[in-house]
């Protein structure tokens, strides 16, 4: 994101999409890699986008023991992918 405009388009955007869990999470990534990541406001939008979402997401709050309890499932669809992607 070099643009000098870049930055105050992505926030605009960010502001008219405030009720909107998929703009504020796309416009949270793009803030990361552009760095812009440790600013309160762009924290804010990732935290929005979690209250808005719903169960399916696109932003799900989970707790540890939850992620851990997913893993083996990660682990199996992972292998899974990596065969599928792997030359024969």
């Amino acid at each position: 994101m070099s643009s000098p405009s870049a930055r105050e388009l992505l926030f605009a955007a960010a502001d008219k999409g405030k009720d909107n869990a998929s703009i504020l999470t796309a416009a949270y990534f793009l803030a990361s890699n552009a760095g812009w990541d440790n600013e309160m406001e762009v924290f804010q939008w990732l935290t929005r986008a979690a209250d808005l979402s719903g169960p399916d997401g696109p932003i799900q709050k989970k707790t540890l023991k939850d992620i851990l309890e997913l893993k083996p499932e990660w682990d199996r669809r992972m292998s899974e992918n990596i065969r599928d992607v792997e030359p024969r």
